[in-house]
């Protein structure tokens, strides 16, 4: 799921089509180069390919589509504990996310599940009518107070985000295998529910990866072959990172 030998320079020897297809394929890369300076996370975020508006929208840069997340000895109020992807809420959807760690004092950690080994746990459990089952979401939460201050959805957008639905099983264009990816949080049901909360919970239990940043480290990932979650910090840690969400 997760592949820790390619170094910047392999990454960025090759084309941009092949290094999309290689972060599908992989899941997780996380390059073994040591001291990855912001200017290569830009450069990294301009060869995956055109960046799209990321959440919270606050904390946006406002030139360059990525965020940027800080914490210094003391509590952060982003909440991203829950398991999810960064598909974007919008009408574009972000296939890949690169996320940049220029500063970690402390504990930083980013748990990944595999969502193709998801679905197949899944069929294996429940059977093919998985492929069937719709998961619904209402987003009127503090994220939909973000998109309404963004000034970039219309009311009608708006108001279809508090109440939608998706297929619980999905396949990307760089996939050759079905996944499940949700978010977590914002779940209200799940059609023909099948005992969805305890299977993923013995799901996870047995099949995550965690990964303990360090500063000047660069991590890409495919938001259709893993979801993420990252547990809120302690308030000794010191934390400056970088994320963009890529189309």
């Amino acid at each position: 799921m997760i592949n820790q030998d390619n170094s910047l320079n392999q990454i960025l020897s090759i084309s941009s089509r092949k290094l999309r297809e290689l972060v599908a394929e992989q899941g997780v890369i996380c390059l073994s180069d040591d001291n990855v300076s912001f200017p290569n996370f830009l450069e990294i975020v301009k060869k995956l390919g055109d960046p799209v508006d990321s959440y919270p929208i606050q904390s946006r840069h406002k030139e360059h589509s990525f965020v940027r997340h800080q914490l210094d000895g003391q509590k952060s109020n982003y909440d991203a504990s829950y398991w999810h992807c960064d598909r974007n809420w919008g009408e574009t959807v972000a296939n890949f996310t690169v996320l940049y760690s220029d500063k970690i004092k402390g504990e930083a950690k980013t748990h990944f599940v595999d969502a193709r080994l998801l679905f197949k746990f899944f069929i294996n459990k429940v059977g093919p009518e998985v492929k069937d089952s719709k998961v619904y979401y209402n987003l009127k939460t503090d994220l939909y107070d973000d998109l309404e201050k963004s000034g970039k959805f219309s009311t009608t957008e708006l108001e279809k985000l508090q109440d939608f639905s998706e297929s619980f099983v999905h396949k990307s264009n760089f996939l050759r295998e079905h996944s499940v990816v949700f978010s977590e949080r914002y779940i209200s049901h799940i059609e023909n529910d099948f005992g969805f909360k305890e299977l993923f919970d013995e799901f996870v239990s047995s099949n995550q990866f965690v990964h303990v940043w360090k500063s000047k480290q660069l991590v890409i990932w495919h938001n259709y072959s893993v979801m993420h979650r990252a547990l809120k910090s302690d308030t000794d840690t010191v934390k400056s990172t970088y994320r963009a969400v890529v189309k």
